[in-house]
């Protein structure tokens, strides 16, 4: 199998999936979620701005808690 190719908007569109998700849901820590989320969407828009790799690892949900 292979890997699937990253994008920045590929990137940037599965961060405001996971901040959706998470507002949907009524976990009490989604907060922190979300913020972590929000963190690796700026990380990318920066790397796409400075033409810089896209950073290695997508946050974990349930590991920003």
């Amino acid at each position: 199998m292979t890997p699937r190719k990253r994008s920045y908007v590929g990137e940037l569109e599965w961060a405001l999936g996971q901040i959706q998700m998470a507002h949907q849901d009524r976990n009490p820590n989604r907060a922190a979620q979300i913020d972590g989320m929000l963190k690796y969407a700026h990380e990318v828009a920066v790397a796409r701005r400075s033409k810089e790799p896209i950073p290695c690892e997508r946050p974990d949900r349930k590991k920003l808690i």
